[in-house]
């Protein structure tokens, strides 16, 4: 109620400190610490703010809510590489490689474009060749966006050759078919 109070008021300080006192005497409770960082938010407290968010993400490290809060923070700030480290770090503690590895190429492509996501997609697919047929139909998807059509379908009938029958390949056969339809083929797209 007090916090509140001093929040309709606009004594954000003052409900600073009031929030501080209720971490002292609940640390575990993470609605503090994310009023916490609502309240340097308005403040305009970059540095705490920042804090702040990187410690939640410790808190709470499978939360994607909160890493996204961190992320766009970041990119109000114009601090991409800054997010870009972040998401590279998260990438080793993930239960979820894949999707953290794709979560990168995401914003990759969103803050320094195609070539560059195909760049880092690229990196992934040499580093990790066992796992790299969910990359290599990202990358020929890039390739097909880009204008190259022939490329593109050819990398991803490579994967379908290579893999075994099932989950990995379906979905990238989907994806071949509505290429070759795209393209004129509706044969080709029919026969997959």
């Amino acid at each position: 109620v007090v916090l509140d109070d001093l929040m309709r008021r606009q004594e954000l300080s003052s409900a600073l400190e009031v929030l501080d006192a209720g971490i002292a005497a609940s640390p575990d409770t993470r609605d503090f610490y994310q009023m916490r960082a609502a309240i340097l938010f308005q403040l305009g407290d970059g540095p705490a703010l920042e804090a702040q968010l990187l410690e939640l993400v410790k808190m709470n490290p499978a939360d994607q809510d909160v890493q996204n809060s961190l992320i766009s923070w970041y990119v109000s700030q114009d601090r991409h590489d800054a997010a870009e480290e972040f998401l590279r770090q998260r990438i080793a503690d993930a239960p979820d490689r894949n999707a953290a590895q794709t979560r990168l190429v995401a914003f990759i492509a969103q803050t320094r474009g195609n070539e560059a996501a195909r760049a880092e997609l690229d990196a992934i697919i040499d580093g990790t060749p066992a796992d790299a047929a969910p990359f290599r139909a990202m990358r020929a998807g890039l390739d097909f966006d880009a204008g190259r059509a022939d490329e593109a379908m050819a990398e991803l009938r490579a994967v379908i050759d290579a893999a075994p029958e099932g989950e990995t390949s379906d979905p990238i056969r989907v994806t071949l078919a509505r290429m070759m339809s795209t393209t004129g083929n509706q044969v080709g797209a029919r026969q997959l």
